[in-house]
């Protein structure tokens, strides 16, 4: 959802934006395949365990000092 590359943001409680997103999605596969793997790339480098549990350990020895 950064930049509308792995998603489309909609304004909360606005069902005519989300009904032109959703359209927009349903009638281009191939924003379809773009969003869905760039946000596959995104969750695989933001979120893989090995990056996660590093950063759990820095902020761990940060706080002890």
């Amino acid at each position: 959802l950064i930049g509308g590359e792995a998603g489309i943001l909609v304004p909360p409680r606005n069902p005519e934006a989300l009904a032109d997103a959703l359209e927009a999605l349903v009638l281009d596969p191939h924003l379809r395949s773009r969003m869905g793997l760039a946000g596959r790339k995104r969750v695989e480098e933001q979120f893989a365990v090995e990056r996660t549990a590093g950063e759990l350990v820095k902020r761990f020895n940060d706080a002890r000092g």
